[in-house]
């Protein structure tokens, strides 16, 4: 049987086997909860968010711009012509979209930008 463990979960053991590559995702998720990083279902503790060791992207419908970027602050850096609201949420354009790709596989962002890439994208279930 196959454990299918929380995103979290995932991005920490992604971050710790750099350091230790013996680690399973089991020890992770069970340092993280006991540690109250993450409670048992995988979620943020409220902990974690208030100290800033998880961020939470939390994006509601019909933003104003502004209030997207305070979000995903990465997109301050393109274009405001590349953005388009549609059903209440803010997209991108296909160029932009080619354009991140390109810049992700060149290694071009640090770890809090693809952080942000990643939720952003996830969210429209995109693969980016």
């Amino acid at each position: 049987m196959q454990i299918i463990y929380p995103p979290l979960v995932e991005q920490g053991f992604d971050f710790f086997r750099q350091e230790n590559p013996a680690l399973t995702k089991a020890e992770v998720y069970k340092t993280l909860v006991e540690n109250k990083i993450l409670d048992e279902t995988g979620a943020p503790t409220s902990l974690a968010l208030d100290l800033g060791w998880v961020k939470e992207f939390t994006e509601d419908q019909d933003l104003d711009f502004t209030d997207f970027l305070e979000i995903y602050p990465i997109f301050e850096h393109y274009d405001s012509t590349h953005f388009k609201k549609i059903e209440g949420f803010w997209e991108v354009d296909r160029a932009l979209r080619h354009k991140i790709k390109e810049q992700l596989d060149a290694g071009f962002f640090d770890s809090d930008e693809e952080e942000q890439l990643e939720a952003f994208f996830n969210a429209r279930k995109e693969i980016y």
